[in-house]
């Protein structure tokens, strides 16, 4: 072919391409789709100016989903998703799981061996006692008896983890006392390890509550002792969660202690000489040796026969494959360099961290070097180890050692760890003097034994991790693995299971995250209020305003902090404790409702009014035993009406559908000024009584649209309309529909559109917003699928309610009699031809309350489950989603536990999927079925993503709860548990205190677009959410404040923004902004902790055009950006608990967040 004609077909070929390019949908033009006339009259010149600039930021944000979708695959040499899938389980006939045998050199020149004895004590502020008690009966003996006896031995050391019965014991010091134990502190006999106010649950625990009790803790031994801790001690907590380590290494921390594996995962990563690694990050790829990196990276590319090998969110990739020597392909990526979120890890080998396990693999042996009390109940029964003596020195120093080098056989270097303690141990002082003395005469005998080549002495965590830095120095040849991922679930012996505490006891799971919402919003409050009475000039009132909201704060956070301990927020201490920690939490809870109260006053009214206070909540907690209760709004007669304050806690605008009770039926909505009236709708609620439905007369739900920029407050009137006006009123009354049930009685005067009653109605509910249609099974209410209208995209969804038989569950295992069945069954004579007999037969009443601006289908089955379901019409990224309350009572659902299931039809690969940790992050899971179902349960925090090639599928969730995937496209998570019987792992008791519990879910589909086909052998270990599913689940998490007054007083009709738009970009979170006190309660500067989120650009709903209402991403954001016109100074950037500066910073400087990191940044107002 000639030149020319090669160019004209080239030509031709490239307009082809070209005009083909322009015929794309995604190019073309799509109309703006607008659900409803109604909720298009925004007023709010802010609002345009927000959406404006979203506009203008869409190359920034393809930017970031490069940079986030784009970034080079990151590797470990360990995956804990490919370690479940390749562990042998195998047990003894005692039930304990197999570990490997000890191993020993064959030459004839015994190594040198050091050994850290570690003296210690595990004090559970509450268990089987109240924190309280413990403190008494207990933990202030220990710590008097550690001042006296560390004093006495000068060589003695002893390490301290819970810096909640710390601060106790030492706020009744007197000075001098406390000098001896800054002595000890100085001398590094005593060691504080982790440092938090608690040592942490890791399941269920939500990270934003994990690092405020750690920063509680933090600054309380700074402030108090000058002491950063250096190491992290985390040995009993259910599990090991991955965000954990990074926390801690930003903290501060170098190391970590572990000791809750899996004991069948830990003889596994035994073999491969990994029971001590470096714990990364999977998302992390900010590996130092960047040469050495990128030979790997193309080593492995080889090893796929893929060009490009891309993660969701600069993954770690995965290998799926059956055989553990694929990585042989992949050098140790350890050898070199380190990430930045590296941190060393330690896990203790054997079942527990008592004495009788720590010496070596002998228990029977090392039971007989426990000086202390056994684990007899009671402490008169407590048999004594026999003293050494200079007869039995010889064979007993024999003895010991043999386990002291069985066990440095599990570990790398020839140093190992001895801790000797276990729970409540050392409160009496013989204890203190036999450990000691015992310990003295064996260690010398040791030592001067040449022929055993030992050294062993006292020493904390930081002397054994000392040593073990040195000798990684000298011996650069040994190399510790990198590990990524978390330890779930967690199995001790028996192949029981302790996945059950992660739906143990919801109720006080839910409480938790409702109390730490409300801190959230408080902490900020009070920052905001010091804030502006400076900038009013008020410095004398701020002060003693800040003063008197902090003291009112540490209360509230040290409460809070404290049911995130490891045996309270997972629901696994006895009943009378549980009660004890939730009447705490209600003191919190009001503690907190009332520094609200006050700030929103003093800020309406710029501190003129501050008393008497006349605000009150919307939402109330009447005891600390029920759920929240909604407050019905008084109305007046006369006046300009009920003045309604909402506080959006957030740094991005928001705008949604509030929903409030009033007690009148023909109300208005007004702007502060009451120049314009608001849209609203106006729904029944309902009453049951006798098979018959009622419409309450004197009780409505009101809704509206709100729009809140950042960390503002915005008042709104509620007046009653004239008579004579109400069909001219931007006022709309829901369409009512009621299903199975036969009378429907609606009072007269109430003018709502009521459709034909459907007594026996067969065909699918459908219910729509304009945006999307939910079509519901009227015989079982349940919600069968989700269509977009615009694409006509379905997705199968057809959720249930089951229940699960115990056959042995207790508050901690999770170990059904077999597969769950319906609590509602479908057919009943189906399932009784299969010799099943259904708990309830219930056809539920259903009845949809259908409008303008929201739409409720309530659904009651029985006396156990009322759920609602709710779908608005705007904002797009809402309409777009499935709102589901659940409130649930199974009192008497006997040894059953209650899971919300959902059958779909996306074909999730290798039945996997993501959960994700502490709220922090996503991480695959996998079903693995030749493992028990109880194996196969994860926690999940606030969050669950099901996908396959084509659609994502996200259930957000406001509280945490255990979730599996069984089956393909099967989706359950379980919402409480009722259990008659002890599980043997401490309670003695059942799990029977069954309250009143609310979970809330949101649902969420959307189209996987534009992401790169991974080779099937390698999969993403970690993923994102979407920009929209990021703004739903924040507002999830951090619900819209809102507080109300009957005052009529021109003082309280206005609004307050601190902060001009943009705040705050879309993938930028305020984790906390709070400001911290001296020990006088003054103000001593604010901690502002961001977490810039990663998100997912692939995940997208083109079904409808979604409106940003924040900018998604800004990589040029800075102080000056978010705190405006406020005069802030003296700027650093900190660790995460702000004990230590990294670097000054002037207002207008880049703060340069990194995805997925968190920055931590302490300034003065």
């Amino acid at each position: 072919m000639k030149f020319t004609q090669r160019v004209s077909l080239a030509a031709g070929l490239l307009l082809i391409l070209v005009g083909l390019y322009l015929m794309l949908p995604w190019k073309q033009e799509r109309k703006k789709f607008q659900p409803k006339e109604i909720l298009h009259q925004r007023s709010e010149k802010i609002f345009r100016n927000v959406v404006l600039q979203s506009g203008k930021t869409q190359k920034k944000e393809q930017k970031m989903c490069n940079l986030v979708n784009g970034g080079s695959p990151h590797y470990a040499d360990i995956s804990t998703y490919d370690l479940w899938a390749k562990t042998k389980f195998d047990t003894h006939l005692s039930g304990e799981w197999e570990m490997p045998d000890p191993t020993f050199s064959r030459s004839s020149v015994v190594p040198r061996l050091t050994v850290i004895l570690m003296p210690h004590s595990h004090n559970d502020p509450g268990w089987q006692k109240t924190v309280d008690e413990y403190y008494t009966d207990q933990t202030k003996h220990i710590l008097n008896n550690m001042v006296n006896k560390l004093t006495q031995y000068r060589n003695m050391t002893f390490i301290w983890a819970e810096t909640v019965f710390f601060s106790m014991w030492w706020n009744e010091l007197d000075d001098a006392e406390k000098m001896y134990v800054r002595r000890l502190v100085q001398r590094g006999q005593l060691e504080f390890v982790s440092g938090g106010w608690v040592m942490p649950d890791e399941a269920i625990t939500h990270y934003g509550a994990v690092v405020d009790q750690l920063v509680e803790g933090h600054q309380w031994l700074w402030t108090n002792l000058g002491v950063r801790p250096e190491n992290a001690w985390s040995i009993d907590p259910f599990g090991l969660s991955g965000t954990m380590p990074y926390l801690w290494r930003h903290s501060g921390m170098q190391h970590m202690v572990i000791q809750r594996v899996h004991q069948a995962v830990k003889a596994s990563l035994s073999k491969q000489g990994a029971l001590e690694f470096y714990w990364r990050q999977a998302w992390d790829n900010s590996y130092s040796n960047r040469s050495d990196y990128n030979g790997r990276e193309r080593a492995l590319l080889e090893f796929t026969d893929e060009k490009q090998v891309i993660g969701v969110d600069s993954v770690m990739a995965v290998d799926t494959t059956s055989d553990f020597d694929k990585n042989e392909h992949l050098n140790s990526i350890a050898a070199g360099g380190s990430a930045s979120s590296d941190i060393l890890c330690h896990i203790m080998p054997f079942m527990l961290y008592s004495i009788m396990y720590s010496c070596g693999p002998n228990p029977h042996i090392c039971q007989r070097f426990d000086f202390g009390p056994t684990q007899s109940k009671n402490y008169e029964e407590k048999e004594l180890a026999k003293d050494i003596t200079v007869k039995s020195v010889a064979r007993d120093a024999e003895l010991l050692v043999s386990q002291f080098r069985a066990k440095a056989s599990f570990f790398q270097f020839n140093v190992i760890l001895v801790p000797i303690g276990d729970d409540f141990r050392y409160d009496k002082e013989v204890e203190w003097d036999r450990q000691y003395a015992n310990y003295e005469k064996l260690m010398h005998y040791m030592n001067d034994r040449q022929d055993w080549n030992l050294d062993v002495r006292w020493g904390t965590l930081k002397d054994y991790f000392s040593l073990i830095d040195s000798e990684i120095n000298k011996q650069d040849h040994v190399k510790h693995p990198v590990l990524s991922g978390d330890f779930f679930p967690y199995s001790d012996q028996n192949r029981a299971y302790w996945s059950g505490y992660f739906s143990t006891r919801p109720f006080d799971k839910h409480f938790c995250r409702d109390l730490q919402a409300l801190l959230h919003a408080a902490d900020s409050l009070n920052t905001l209020s010091y804030a502006y009475y400076m900038k009013w000039g008020l410095r004398k009132e701020a002060e003693s305003r800040f003063f008197q909201f902090s003291a009112m704060l540490q209360q509230t956070r040290r409460l809070l902090a404290l049911a995130q301990h490891h045996d309270a927020i997972t629901g696994t201490s006895k009943d009378f404790v549980v009660e004890d920690y939730e009447k705490n939490l209600l003191t919190a809870y009001n503690q907190g409702q009332n520094v609200v109260r006050h700030i929103i006053q003093a800020l309406l009214t710029k501190g003129k009014v501050e008393s008497p206070i006349v605000f009150f909540p919307a939402h109330l907690r009447s005891s600390a035993f029920d759920i929240v209760r909604r407050q019905v709004i008084q109305i007046p007669s006369t006046g300009r009406g009920t003045v309604v304050t909402f506080y959006n806690p957030l740094g991005q605008f928001r705008s949604e559908v509030v929903s409030l009770l009033v007690d009148h039926s023909a109300v208005q909505v007004l702007s502060s000024q009451g120049k314009e009236t608001l849209p609203s709708q106006i729904s029944p609620v309902w009453v049951n009584a006798s098979q018959r439905v009622f419409v309450e007369e004197n009780v409505f739900e009101i809704s509206f649209e709100l729009n809140i920029l950042p960390f503002s407050l915005v008042t709104v009137v509620l007046s009653k309309l004239p008579e004579n006006i109400l069909e001219d009123a931007k006022l709309h009354f829901a369409r009512i529909s009621v299903y199975n049930e036969a009378i429907l009685i609606i009072p007269p005067n109430l003018p709502f559109m009521q459709a034909p009653l459907h007594p026996d109605w067969r065909e699918d509910i459908l219910v729509s917003n304009g945006l999307i249609e939910l079509a519901i099974d009227p015989r079982t209410g349940s919600l069968l699928r989700l269509t977009h209208l615009k694409s006509g995209h379905t997705t199968r969804l057809r959720s249930s309610f089951q229940y699960y038989t115990s056959r042995g569950s207790g508050a901690y295992i999770f170990s059904p009699a077999g597969k769950a069945s319906p609590l509602f069954p479908v057919n009943q004579k189906k399932f009784e031809k299969n010799f099943l007999r259904p708990l309830y037969s219930v056809i539920p009443t259903i009845r949809v309350s259908e409008g303008e601006i929201v739409t409720f289908i309530d659904i009651s089955y029985h006396s156990i489950v009322f759920q609602r379901i709710t779908i608005y019409s705007q904002p797009s990224h809402v309409a777009s989603a499935i709102f589901i309350e659940n409130v649930l009572n199974i009192q008497m659902l006997i040894d059953k536990e209650i899971v919300f299931r959902f059958d779909t039809d996306l074909k999730n690969h290798d039945l996997s999927y993501f959960t994700d940790q502490n709220g922090f992050q996503f991480i695959r899971r996998r079903t693995l079925h030749h493992l028990p179902i109880a194996a196969n349960y994860y926690p999940m925090t606030s969050g669950v993503i099901l996908e396959d090639a084509k659609t994502r599928l996200t259930l957000l969730s406001a509280q945490s709860h255990g979730c599996a995937s069984l089956q393909k496209g099967q989706l359950e998570v379980m919402l409480d548990r009722q259990l008659v019987n002890d599980d043997f792992r401490g309670l003695d008791e059942g799990v029977r205190d069954i309250k009143t519990t609310v979970s809330h879910f949101v649902l969420f589909t959307e189209a996987i677009v534009g992401r790169q086909k991974m080779h099937s052998s390698f999969m993403p270990l970690s993923a994102s959410l979407s920009l929209p599913a990021l703004a739903l689940q924040d507002s999830l998490h951090h619900p819209i404040l809102i507080y109300f007054s009957s005052v009529d007083s021109d003082a309280f009709f206005h609004s307050l923004t601190p902060v001009p738009p943009p705040a705050l970009p879309c993938d930028v979170a305020a984790v906390s902004m709070r400001s911290l006190v001296t020990e006088s309660f003054g103000y001593n500067g604010t901690t502002l902790i961001l977490h810039r989120r990663g998100y997912d650009c692939s995940p997208q709903t083109p079904w409808v055009e979604l409106e940003l209402v924040c900018v998604p991403s800004n990589p040029d954001l800075t102080m000056k950006d978010i705190f405006g016109d406020f005069a802030i100074s003296q700027i650093h950037e900190m660790t995460l608990t702000s004990t230590k500066a990294k670097q000054s910073i002037n207002p207008q400087d880049k703060l340069a967040l990194k995805p997925m990191e968190l920055s931590t940044f302490h300034f003065y107002f």
